[in-house]
């Protein structure tokens, strides 16, 4: 009973930064199906911008279409604006650590977190999605000219491939960041927090006793990422029986599990003695 009384606690302590959190995923879920490129500008304007200081290519607006690359036959589009990935990093920042950061220091620094979460959010899928479009650019043509995964998977694979990988592994040091940032502004730094009061999440090589909490760590960003690219549309596939989508969860399943295998065995090598 001592979890769910704790459950209960929490929720009563900091529902209105989950109302405010869940609310904006929603809208922007819902303001994103019906928006076209025009309406996503914030955030295509900068991705396209980034692209072409990490790839040097250089991209055309085109009103209602996006940013077009004529040479590369490459449309920065709605489908690429990276929208699910800032909803996803929303959700796990704000429901990840508002009540650790509201337990230790008050509902106005949870207003400030809550802002702060929208922030990152918004400047971290401009910088991975971008990172993503420019290896989606470049990676293929050079698997293709050495003859790497040509049996292996299709193009479209290979793009969910890429996608997945950058974004996944991306939510993972972001979330990591996010567990210093949430020290920062509480005020607790990195000294003088007790082990007991440090969120899962804010999991530290420094700190030999919270070794143990390496998987536990991997657990929130991991679910946040399911959920929204996996859960939430099964609700639509699994009532119609679609094959196609069986054969994206399993790929995404995959490597979400290989970077997940990659991400702890680095953990336990820079634990070693």
């Amino acid at each position: 009973m001592t979890f769910i009384s704790d459950m209960k606690q929490i929720l009563k302590n900091n529902w209105i930064f989950y109302f405010i959190g869940a609310a904006f995923c929603l809208g922007l879920k819902l303001y994103y199906r019906s928006a076209d490129s025009c309406g996503l500008m914030w955030i295509l304007a900068p991705t396209a911008r980034w692209v072409g200081i990490l790839g040097g290519y250089a991209f055309e607006n085109i009103p209602h279409t996006g940013y077009v690359n004529h040479e590369l036959q490459f449309i920065i589009a709605k489908s690429c604006s990276g929208v699910q990935f800032m909803v996803i990093t929303l959700a796990a920042l704000v429901f990840s650590y508002t009540h650790f950061i509201t337990r230790r220091s008050g509902v106005k620094k949870g207003f400030l977190w809550l802002a702060s979460s929208f922030l990152l959010s918004y400047a971290s899928t401009i910088l991975t999605n971008g990172l993503r479009i420019v290896l989606s650019i470049g990676l293929p043509p050079v698997l293709e000219k050495q003859g790497i995964l040509r049996d292996l998977l299709t193009p479209k694979q290979l793009h969910t491939t890429i996608g997945c990988a950058v974004y996944f592994s991306s939510l993972l040091v972001i979330y990591r960041f996010a567990g210093r940032l949430s020290l920062r502004i509480t005020g607790g730094g990195l000294s003088g927090v007790s082990h007991e009061k440090l969120p899962d999440s804010a999991v530290f090589a420094d700190y030999p006793a919270d070794r143990k909490k390496g998987l536990r760590q991997l657990v929130p960003p991991a679910f946040w990422y399911l959920f929204v690219v996996l859960g939430i549309p099964l609700l639509h596939h699994g009532r119609n029986g679609n094959g196609q989508f069986a054969e994206y969860a399993a790929l995404i399943t995959v490597i979400c599990s290989v970077v997940l295998g990659v991400n702890l065995l680095f953990s336990v090598r820079a634990h070693s003695p």
